[in-house]
């Protein structure tokens, strides 16, 4: 007589309220940064400080970006319309209180690090500054990517996250 062994219950219940605690503890912080981006970008515009221009580029390349994503990754074409709008509406926002919050802080503290940000968000794609921060950008992001293309492949050879059924 062949008899299936018992899914354990406990851990089951542990692993729906870790995930259900990790979901709800991301949205909290979303939300509780995006109402203080909205407080200080509030506070910056306020005191004539902020590049209003800068933030509007910036969130919309966001947006753009986000919206692009979404449809790409959307499995039927109406279904990454509905889907990526709002999300794309939301980084965008994000963005540009994100922008217009700290950036009179960051110019202030390190105005050196804002040069490449600036030009590119001006339009000057052909600036040799742009062009190292950019490749140096694609650089940085290559290899924070690279361990998790192999953490991701190593978890597919597990015997239970591997299975698609």
């Amino acid at each position: 007589m062949d008899r299936a062994a018992p899914r354990p219950r406990g851990r089951l219940k542990s692993a729906q309220f870790m995930s259900s605690a990790f979901e709800m503890s991301t949205r909290l912080l979303g939300w509780g940064s995006l109402i203080v981006m909205a407080v200080l970008a509030r506070r910056n515009l306020r005191l004539g400080r902020g590049d209003r221009t800068g933030a509007r580029r910036l969130a919309v390349c966001a947006m753009v970006a986000e919206f692009l994503t979404a449809s790409l990754m959307a499995h039927t074409p109406f279904g990454g319309a509905v889907g990526g709008l709002p999300q794309g509406l939301y980084f965008g926002l994000f963005a540009w209180l994100f922008y217009l919050g700290f950036e009179p802080a960051v110019r202030r503290a390190w105005p050196h690090l804002l040069i490449a940000s600036t030009r590119l968000l001006d339009g000057r794609w052909r600036d040799p500054l742009v062009g190292r921060a950019v490749l140096a950008g694609i650089l940085v992001g290559l290899a924070v990517a690279q361990p998790w293309t192999l953490m991701l492949t190593r978890l597919q050879d597990l015997p239970e996250v591997g299975r698609l059924t």
